[in-house]
């Protein structure tokens, strides 16, 4: 009996994500085991190079199956020239005799037949339920990735901080987890791609017999191994579960937004700075001397370089960190993501999205709650968690 796999049926304009055909944030596409960076010029030198090397074998060949065709056509003669039809096949005779061939033969049993692989029959989960599943992943996931913002906020604004943007760890936080799920290639490999079922029946039972025989296989090469990589990259930016942790966690994790107001905050000699202290003690915030234009500008710049630099820098570190950890990264089976992960979410993604709107009505720190202030004026919770 063949077991049914339900597989998610994809809206169509998730195929034209632009995250499907991204480039991978490890700069070593082919896989080489040593990796020497090229520039632009020398990768552009080596294509032109290919490419004349592949026109001038297609010029070669062809001129060789010229000079074959006019020597074969040189030996010809009126005398020995074939006829335009042949007659040395009778057709009926040869397609009852194709037919027989074709036909199974006495000594092949019915249970010789039955012992055939049956691929397992695949379903597909409607596209309600795919697009229900990815944003109750969005939801739940941009929750988390939000109050872990504000988390790593709370951590690193301390007294006497050599870095007074807040938000800096955490973008550098998000980048480095996005280049980890980027570069993966463990996370989602059992099972989430339903042409496994096909043709991966076979493929595992040709390597257990080489196995068992002791027989060694034939080593991947560098364009299998680059075709297979670029196939898992576009199938899991399709699953529910990597949206929600790549899009939902990741992008709100990191902030765009707030790096732009940092930027603009330290040009206006704005940007909020801890005075140093020592503890106990709770964490105010000075205020900056005025200042030179000049060294507003510095400012500026300070806070560009520094936030890019840092968040490309974690994504390039987050992918070679998946490359490093592969073997002992644990794999997610699909059945566990698709029967209990993807159910149990929705339920949990709307429970979360109903407490924040509560807690959007009824803040913490509103006047008789539990960090109440004297009065609603004084209240910054929803300001800071909600719209954040």
């Amino acid at each position: 009996m063949a077991s049914k796999e339900e597989y998610y049926d994809l809206p169509h304009d998730y195929a034209n994500l632009d995250e499907v055909t991204g480039p991978s944030p490890d700069e070593n596409p082919d896989e080489r085991r040593i990796y020497r960076h090229e520039s632009l010029e020398d990768k552009r030198n080596h294509a032109h190079s290919e490419k004349r090397e592949h026109d001038d074998l297609e010029q070669r060949q062809t001129r060789a199956s010229r000079t074959q065709d006019e020597g074969e056509d040189a030996n010809l003669s009126e005398i020995a020239a074939p006829p335009p039809v042949s007659h040395d096949v009778d057709l009926p005779r040869a397609r009852s005799h194709a037919n027989v061939e074709s036909s199974p033969t006495s000594s092949q049993t019915s249970d010789e037949q039955g012992t055939k692989i049956r691929p397992a029959r695949q379903e597909r989960v409607s596209k309600f339920a795919t697009q229900l599943f990815t944003v109750s992943y969005l939801v739940f996931f941009s929750i988390l990735g939000t109050l872990a913002r504000l988390g790593l906020q709370a951590l690193t604004f301390y007294p006497g901080a050599p870095v007074q943007e807040g938000v800096l760890w955490a973008n550098f936080a998000g980048s480095l987890f996005m280049g980890f799920l980027s570069e993966d290639r463990k996370l989602f490999s059992e099972g989430w791609d339903p042409r496994d079922n096909d043709e991966g029946q076979g493929e595992k039972a040709k390597r257990s017999d080489e196995g068992h025989n002791g027989s060694k296989g034939k080593e991947v090469s560098e364009d299998d191994r680059v075709a297979a990589k670029k196939k898992h990259s576009a199938l899991k930016k399709t699953i529910p579960l990597y949206i929600g942790l790549a899009t939902g966690f990741c992008g709100s994790l990191t902030s765009f937004s707030s790096f732009t107001r940092d930027v603009f905050l330290a040009l206006s000699n704005d940007l909020p700075t801890t005075v140093t202290h020592s503890y106990p003690g709770s964490v105010s915030t000075g205020i900056a001397p005025s200042r030179n234009g000049g060294y507003s500008f510095m400012a500026f710049i300070a806070v560009i370089l520094l936030t890019v630099c840092l968040c490309v820098g974690a994504l390039q570190f987050g992918a070679h960190l998946a490359i490093a950890v592969e073997a002992v990264t644990p794999a997610v089976r699909y059945k566990f993501g698709r029967k209990i992960l993807d159910r149990g979410v929705v339920v949990i993604a709307g429970g979360t999205w109903l407490g924040a709107i509560f807690m959007s009505i009824w803040p913490p720190d509103r006047p008789g709650g539990p960090n109440g202030q004297s009065s609603w004026s004084l209240e910054t919770w929803r300001g800071e968690a909600i719209f954040a």
